[in-house]
């Protein structure tokens, strides 16, 4: 008899890590931000201490999705590949005006469900929420029905600031991939529920639904399966300064219900903090040279707005200073990462005092760089 004798042995084990420091702009203290560090099916973190220090680890080599966030803040997340040693990932933090915002867990939001949508913990679908044990769902504990027309519904929120975004993370698994039998959607009112219109996420949907799915039919949705818990965020800016209502919409045909459907949870709607003193976070696209913008309106009797460019991450100073060189008022300052940011100036000091008609200047020094650029204030 021939025998074959294999020699096992164990898989190395984790000796790597994941560091680095996280800044809250505008804060001078930094703690109390959760970063995480995802590699396939499995997640590790940590939490940063009032320096914003964090470090994960021991973990595996692999390309990892490290997130940093805290709320109230804008996440932000990189892909980090990790090599047996120590890989260093900083992030910035920018505050946010939030809305709305809801983990679900100490009750279900405000949204009211019909249909299918029910609000709990789940035992069918992912199994688990997105973070903590509650969430909403098109069924908790299987499988969602044939002929489904179920609405998940908010009600008006006050009016959407400046680059309002929506954003909640979901999982679904829905019958059809080519042909798109059953899915859903998210639909915004203006007129208190009078009307709904359909919006995009960044990202699209996967397609158009069944003309004659109910509720959907033949309306971009999300369809198939998301793979995966997955993070969906939707520009607002066509509704700005309106009272909005919010509705995730789900059908299904009479055929087939195998499927588990929709799990959303951690929903939030809001926008990057802007004033005196802050600057949302960068604008999609890296500059290759540095630049100051002109601002607009200029002259100005109320707010105007700068913009700026910057080729890598940096440290910056952008003040407005009178005609005799002396600043009274700082817009920006600290590590900006690259691209191209915004900044509002609303005509105040640092002191929260309007200034006087006349002119000014604004300044932009980089350690590579320094532009300015003429401001006239009417009053």
């Amino acid at each position: 008899e021939n025998s074959v004798e294999y020699l096992l042995r164990p898989s190395a084990p984790p000796a790597a890590s994941i560091s680095g420091t996280v800044t809250l702009s505008g804060q001078g203290s930094h703690e109390g931000v959760v970063v995480s560090a995802t590699l396939g099916s499995q997640t590790w973190s940590d939490t940063s201490d009032a320096s914003g220090a964090y470090q994960i680890g021991p973990v595996y080599d692999g390309t990892y999705t490290v997130r940093a966030s805290k709320f109230g803040y804008t996440d932000s997340a990189r892909q980090v590949a990790v090599s047996g040693a120590t890989s260093g990932v900083d992030f910035t933090l920018y505050p946010m005006n939030v809305v709305y915002q809801s983990d679900l867990e100490a009750d279900n939001g405000g949204w009211t469900g019909t249909g299918d949508w029910a609000w709990g913990v789940p035992t069918s679908g992912p199994g688990a929420a997105h973070s903590g044990t509650k969430l909403w769902a098109t069924n908790l504990a299987g499988n969602y029905s044939n002929n489904s027309n179920s609405t998940l519904t908010l009600g008006a929120l006050r009016a959407l600031p400046e680059g309002a975004k929506l954003e909640f993370w979901h999982w679904h698994s829905f019958e059809g991939t080519t042909t798109l039998y059953d899915g859903g959607n998210v639909k915004v009112s203006t007129n208190g529920g009078g009307n709904w219109t359909v919006i995009t996420p960044v990202d699209g949907y996967s397609g158009t639904a069944y003309s004659s799915t109910p509720g959907v039919g033949g309306q971009q949705i999300f369809g198939g399966s998301s793979g995966g818990w997955a993070k969906k965020e939707f520009d607002l800016s066509a509704y700005n300064g309106q009272s909005a209502m919010f509705r995730l919409h789900f059908g299904s045909d009479g055929y087939v219900n195998s499927y588990p459907g929709w799990y959303v949870d951690d929903i939030k709607v809001y926008a990057p903090m802007t004033g005196v003193c802050g600057d949302p976070p960068a604008s999609p696209g890296i500059p290759t040279t540095f630049s100051l913008g002109a601002a607009y309106p200029n002259p100005l009797r109320g707010t105007t707005t700068i913009k700026f460019g910057l080729p890598r991450e940096t440290k910056v100073e952008l003040g407005v200073y009178n005609i005799v060189g002396q600043k009274v008022a700082t817009l920006a300052s600290g590590v900006r990462p690259a691209g191209y940011h915004t900044v509002r100036w609303d005509g105040r000091s640092d002191a929260g005092q309007k200034v006087s008609g006349g002119v000014y200047f604004y300044r932009l020094t980089t350690p590579d760089y320094t532009g300015t650029k003429r401001l006239v204030m009417l009053r």
